[in-house]
């Protein structure tokens, strides 16, 4: 089963076990996403070392969880920073900055 337009597991090589960082996938899926699609994560929890860029007009579909958890679908979809987490730029320590517009490039 696939989630999305883009799924970032089956599309972009994400990791739900937490084992290793996903900050490449979800890049990968942002980048590759057009206005009017959606990104889609399966149950699973995923580990990031800094902020997803979400690109506007994007929608972001997740698995919900369970009050029970007894296996990794259970969870649903959740997204953690890891050890190596870095803020960067985002406020408020955000996980997933949603970005409002993309600002153009000159040059």
């Amino acid at each position: 089963m696939t989630y999305g337009d883009i799924d970032v597991v089956a599309d972009c090589g994400a990791d739900p076990t937490w084992r290793t960082y996903s900050d490449s996938a979800f890049a990968e899926a942002a980048s590759g996403v057009r206005p009017g699609q959606t990104i889609g994560i399966p149950p699973g929890q995923y580990k990031i070392r800094g902020p997803i860029l979400a690109p506007p007009y994007v929608g972001w579909a997740g698995s919900i969880g369970t009050p029970l958890v007894g296996s990794w679908a259970e969870y649903g979809s959740v997204i953690k920073p890891g050890p190596q987490w870095r803020q960067g730029d985002c406020p408020l320590n955000a996980v997933i900055a949603l970005l409002d517009r993309c600002a153009a490039t000159s040059g």
